[in-house]
């Protein structure tokens, strides 16, 4: 039983056909990987599967009660966050499991200033950051946009496995 559908989905830039009646289902537990060169639409039909986006026509149903969790390609960022109070926005400060899984994250992306102002980071680091903090809220559906950049063998690894571990 699919638990989000893109039904008949078109978007169109200007001139620009983007996608045109894109029609798919995903599954629980199906990892699926959109793979193509810049430019062709895979970030435009993340943002809509997100609901950051609206399509031009089609639609996307979602299970009731989905939750989808997006990474983007380029996240942002509040003036003033610090890493662990960025990563665990939304999620209850009492909520030790969740502060601790969110600091183990952060460790494993090698991100150990957890007190640290997000806006001193690289952009490497940044984007680690979001990473984990789309790893730590709770979600039935993860949208990883280019999650990799910034990230070493090791790193991709460990997302490898974190991510094919997720509601197994």
């Amino acid at each position: 039983m699919n638990i989000l559908n893109m039904e008949h989905v078109s978007k169109i830039y200007g001139e620009k056909v983007i996608f045109d009646d894109v029609s798919y289902g995903i599954h629980k537990r199906d990892k699926i990987g959109i793979v193509g060169i810049n430019g062709t639409g895979k970030t435009t039909m993340l943002r809509i599967l997100a609901g950051q986006e609206d399509a031009d026509s089609g639609q996307v149903v979602k299970q009731n009660g989905l939750r989808i969790a997006y990474l983007p390609q380029n996240p942002e960022f509040p003036q003033g966050s610090t890493v662990l109070s960025y990563v665990m926005e939304g999620i209850p400060e009492t909520d030790w499991t969740a502060r601790s899984e969110a600091k183990s994250a952060l460790n494993k992306l090698d991100i150990r200033q957890h007190d640290e102002k997000i806006e001193v980071l690289s952009g490497g680091q940044k984007k680690r950051v979001a990473l984990a903090r789309v790893l730590a809220a709770p979600s039935d559906i993860l949208l990883l946009d280019e999650p990799t950049n910034h990230l070493d063998g090791e790193m991709i690894s460990w997302l490898e496995d974190t991510c094919g571990n997720l509601g197994a």
